[in-house]
């Protein structure tokens, strides 16, 4: 796979699903253009991916898909927590507006549940899965066209 694709495709999967995620419950970014653009994402990555003929651009094609995704398992794991909690998850990941993260604020997130951590991991080993999947199904091993075969 050309080097130029794979990292294309991996700021795309990887570097867009870390955004909707760290942003999701920003006011600045309105849940409507957030859903259309995530659309237009799958569906050029839908369409590109089936019109394309070399595994690097199918990577591209491919990572285009993931964001919707993730997004989908986000929506998923807000549904599970408003229904068990009645409230959406703490993103418990670093970086996060939701949690004190600094070494002053250790123990300070009393409002953590085990679940906002699972939640907020089981995102975070999904993005991966899903970005380390591609990489492997259209890297240099072909294993998508064998498997097609």
């Amino acid at each position: 796979m050309d080097d130029y694709y794979f990292i294309i495709g991996f700021i795309v999967s990887f570097g867009i699903s870390l955004f909707i995620v760290y942003t999701r419950k920003e006011k600045w970014i309105l849940m409507k253009i957030k859903v259309i653009f995530l659309i237009a994402l799958a569906l050029i990555g839908i369409i590109g991916f089936f019109s394309s003929n070399d595994n690097a651009s199918r990577f591209v094609y491919y990572s285009m898909i993931v964001p919707p995704i993730s997004f989908s398992f986000d929506r998923f794991f807000k549904l599970m927590s408003l229904r068990l909690y009645n409230r959406d998850f703490y993103l418990y990941l670093r970086g996060s507006k939701e949690i004190d993260d600094s070494f002053s604020g250790l123990g300070k997130n009393k409002h953590i549940l085990w679940s906002d951590i699972i939640f907020s991991f089981g995102l975070l080993i999904i993005i991966l899965i899903l970005t380390v999947l591609g990489a492997i199904l259209f890297g240099k091993d072909n294993l998508f066209e064998k498997l097609m075969k």
